[in-house]
């Protein structure tokens, strides 16, 4: 089975922050790693439990999990996506497939890259409410610059206006990564967003795409297996080469 991870999933990987030490014979304290206290936000914290789990099935190679070109820049530009440090990541060693966009973004839309969460508000508002399908015959320079495979999904852009039917557009970026999934064929989009996943959920045309939208928790349930055990412990504390620290 395959997985489209989302970035707040990225996000909940990282399991550590930086924290300081004092030492003794030391003026400045030492900056380490410490696994973070679940206490803040039990639900997360569970979220975050399962997400080991599902480390576990991917090393296995009884799930595979992937990413796109947008949620990799979207990464870069969110804080918190990536680890602080070796060893505290939860997906640390994992291989992420790559997986094609539906459509090339760039000749759609200008602007900052790293402004990308508007940018595919934009898109996805311009090709559910304005784009005509015969553009594609003519020859220029938004469709020069689309695979034969985002030309496809462009002539398929009724896909997209199902998915988003019962969406408001501050739901259009997540919408964008949704069909991505679907457009690929890929049956999970693993996603700890409640907001998008709760409006998704009223949405009978998106339902019909036979790609499913998850939590986690919910991910676990659906294949019937059982939390593991969490592998670290909260409060230990690593270096910053992700040594254990006593």
């Amino acid at each position: 089975m395959k997985l489209l991870i989302d970035n707040n999933i990225l996000s909940m990987t990282s399991v550590a922050s930086h924290a300081s030490v004092s030492l003794p014979g030391f003026s400045n304290p030492m900056v380490v790693l410490e696994v973070d206290d679940p206490n803040h936000d039990n639900k997360k914290m569970g979220e975050i439990e399962c997400l080991a789990t599902i480390a576990r099935l991917a090393r296995e190679k009884k799930i595979s999990l992937c990413s796109s070109v947008y949620l990799t820049i979207e990464a870069w530009a969110a804080p918190n996506s990536f680890p602080y440090g070796p060893g505290t990541s939860l997906f640390e060693g994992i291989a992420i497939e790559g997986i094609e966009s539906p459509v090339n973004v760039e000749p759609f839309v200008s602007g900052d890259a790293f402004a990308l969460d508007k940018n595919l508000r934009a898109l996805v508002r311009y090709l559910v409410a304005e784009f005509d399908t015969e553009m594609l015959e003519r020859d220029n320079c938004l469709i020069r610059k689309q695979t034969d495979y985002q030309k496809k999904n462009l002539r398929e852009v009724d896909r997209l206006c199902e998915i988003c039917s019962s969406l408001s557009e501050k739901h259009y970026a997540d919408a964008f990564h949704f069909w991505t999934c679907v457009a690929a064929d890929v049956p999970v989009f693993l996603s700890n967003d409640r907001k998008f996943r709760n409006a998704l959920f009223q949405n009978k045309n998106a339902g019909r795409s036979g790609t499913k939208i998850f939590s986690p928790s919910e991910l676990l349930d659906e294949l019937r297996v059982e939390k593991d055990p969490f592998p670290l412990k909260r409060g230990s504390k690593f270096d910053l080469f992700g040594r254990p620290l006593k």
